[in-house]
């Protein structure tokens, strides 16, 4: 929604990437973590790892042409009906 150069692919590589990230960090908490319960450590983790994944593949794929993404990316004129 903010980043015009985003594509589907990088998208859904960063929704699965991050969620697996979480469940890997959570899996191995006690290893990875000195706190009783590192919930913002694991969200802020994943969600880093799926920015970096939907940024990487997204700029591996072919981006979207301007007039396909009107109206859905934020700061883009909609598109003239």
């Amino acid at each position: 929604m903010f980043w015009p150069r985003a594509t589907q692919w990088g998208g859904l590589v960063g929704l699965v990437g991050g969620i697996s990230t979480s469940a890997l960090l959570y899996g191995f908490k006690d290893r990875l973590f000195t706190i009783e319960d590192p919930f913002l450590y694991v969200s802020w983790w994943s969600f880093v790892a799926g920015v970096l994944l939907n940024v990487a593949v997204s700029l591996a794929t072919r981006p979207h042409a301007n007039g396909r993404l009107a109206g859905l990316v934020f700061g883009l004129p909609r598109a003239q009906e």
